[in-house]
């Protein structure tokens, strides 16, 4: 609440903040999510259940299937043949993705409430001139 009061004093739009708050939620979401393999079936890491994935997927407005795929295996073009290759990612380089896109996007929130947050307090150095 105290978040959101906040935001408010700052100028941020309702869609803005809940576009912060979502960001967030999804985040966390997918820092929480574990990599699990199945070495018997030589495919990449999977989700260890898909519920913390999915909703993180939901929020962000991501296909899961996209996403399982892009944890599961590394695409590649070979320079040679010029066909895309896709080899699994081992549990630990997986897990790197996963982290990897929640640092991205933590950066870029950040990134964004900083500019956001200044231009608010321009306009507030401005009007008080």
């Amino acid at each position: 609440k105290e978040t959101q009061e906040s935001m408010v004093r700052l100028g941020f739009t309702a869609s803005e903040q809940v576009e912060v708050l979502r960001i967030t939620a999804a985040i966390v979401h997918l820092g929480d999510v574990s990599l699990v393999m199945d070495e018997a079936r030589g495919e990449g890491p999977h989700f260890d259940g898909d519920t913390r994935a999915g909703h993180a997927c939901r929020l962000l407005g991501i296909e899961m299937d996209r996403m399982r795929k892009v944890v599961g295996y590394r695409s590649r073009i070979d320079p040679i043949s010029k066909a895309l290759i896709e080899s699994p990612h081992t549990q630990e380089s997986g897990q790197g993705v996963v982290l990897t896109i929640c640092k991205a996007l933590y950066a870029r929130l950040f990134n964004w409430l900083i500019g956001r947050i200044n231009t608010a307090m321009e306009r507030a150095d401005d009007s008080n001139l």
